[in-house]
């Protein structure tokens, strides 16, 4: 068949193209023919090998197990690309965030004529296939839903089976991930580390921050304002849509947390504005709290009282607070109270000064002087008061209003 010679050049010029450009699949080898490692990275700066691999091409057809019609057996390293280049996303002098694959990863490598392979990223296998997003509606491409979902989870380097030609036949799954994660449906965001649901799991239950659990994991959530999460294991907020909206919260495995609410609510307790700092040696065994209400009240309490009870409505432990003066839930400025021994020390925000105790008072200074001064009048008040002093010095007159018992006095009453 004739061909004319527009047809004939573009042949030309395509068969030239694919000798000096062409993109192939390798798998990064555990070691080459010297025993260098396949990931080299740049320790010192005097080191040659800037964050590259070696790679063994997967179209190559040279098997060890296999003879060639000479009887000489195959050689996996003759067809191995050294030090291969690395694609990075950022990079500047002695700056940058440097990537390099990992031994026995996929990747997609570019061959350009006279020059050193270039590794462009990584690829899935049917033997490391990727973390899940869910859930996806793939027969609606308007559906708002987790196929762009932003998920960074890391996980410490597992070690692959290889076969005598350096090729993977198994990955293990990652496991304890570090993750970060944005759902792209609430716009909410997680920070976990040593994630206890996504350890060696594929994640496709992770379609929500409820999913992440608050027993033995370490995290940092960030709910949006169209959050459908409730937080229902919280150990002291309602299980509520509209409490969690807006919520920053870290978590700690001890099951110690802070949390900052920015809740439309509105309540005086769960509300915009509340800061809570909590201890805890387990979910099951939570300590004490330092309490920032809402109201602008701010309690230290050395005892947990339980899901939902405000600062009002306490009544276990020792607690230390200051009130707000614009908070109607409460008469006192300040209160320091054990609640187990009903004894407490109250400011009243009209200035009265309140210690009550059903058990003894001690007042002692190991000083010279203790002064107890009152503009108009001094009550004690008592069955019985006992002064034990050898001296006691009145400096003006006194009244005794029903008769008195004494010794030799000078008043001529002995």
């Amino acid at each position: 068949m004739p061909v004319d010679i527009m047809s004939s050049n573009v042949n030309t010029i395509e068969r030239i193209m694919e000798r000096l450009f062409r993109i192939e699949y390798g798998t990064v080898v555990k070691d080459d023919k010297v025993k260098v490692i396949g990931v080299q990275c740049r320790e010192d700066p005097s080191s040659t090998m800037w964050n590259t691999v070696t790679v063994r091409i997967r179209s190559t057809k040279t098997r060890m197990s296999r003879t060639n019609n000479k009887g000489e057996a195959g050689d996996p390293y003759k067809v191995m690309h050294y030090y291969c280049t690395v694609l990075q996303g950022y990079s500047q002098k002695w700056a940058g965030h440097p990537y390099t694959p990992r031994i026995g990863d996929m990747v997609a490598v570019l061959f350009i004529f006279n020059q050193k392979p270039l590794v462009l990223g990584t690829v899935y296998t049917n033997t490391q296939d990727p973390v899940c997003r869910a859930p996806f509606d793939k027969n609606s491409w308007t559906k708002i839903d987790a196929r762009y979902d932003d998920v960074d989870k890391w996980c410490q380097w597992e070690r692959p089976t290889f076969n005598e030609n350096q090729e993977v036949t198994e990955h293990q799954p990652g496991k304890n991930p570090i993750c970060k994660k944005k759902f792209h449906r609430s716009r909410d965001q997680i920070h976990v580390t040593q994630c206890r649901e996504g350890n060696k799991d594929p994640c496709h239950a992770c379609d929500e921050l409820d999913h992440i659990k608050r027993v033995g994991n370490q995290w940092e959530k960030i709910y949006s304002d169209v959050t459908k999460s409730v937080d229902p294991e919280h150990k002291y907020l309602p299980e509520s849509r509209i409490h969690a909206l807006r919520r920053h919260e870290w978590h700690e495995p001890s099951g110690s947390y802070m949390v900052l609410q920015n809740s439309p609510a509105g309540d005086d307790d769960f509300g915009k504005g509340l800061i809570r700092i909590e201890n805890a040696q387990g979910e099951a065994d939570i300590k004490g709290h330092i309490n920032m209400r809402p109201t602008g009240t701010i309690d230290i309490h050395g005892k947990y009282n339980g899901k939902e009870v405000g600062v009002p409505s306490e009544n276990t432990g020792a607690r230390m607070m200051v009130v707000a003066n614009d908070d109607s839930d409460f008469t006192q400025a300040y209160e320091a109270i054990y609640f187990e021994k009903d004894a407490y020390i109250q400011i009243l925000k009209d200035g009265q000064i309140i210690i009550h105790t059903p058990y003894k008072i001690t007042m002692e200074s190991t000083a010279d002087e203790v002064h107890i001064k009152a503009k108009t009048k001094i009550t004690l008040e008592a069955p019985l008061i006992d002064e034990i002093t050898n001296l006691v010095d009145n400096h003006g007159d006194q009244i005794v209003e029903e008769s008195c018992t004494h010794g030799p006095c000078s008043c001529g009453g002995g």
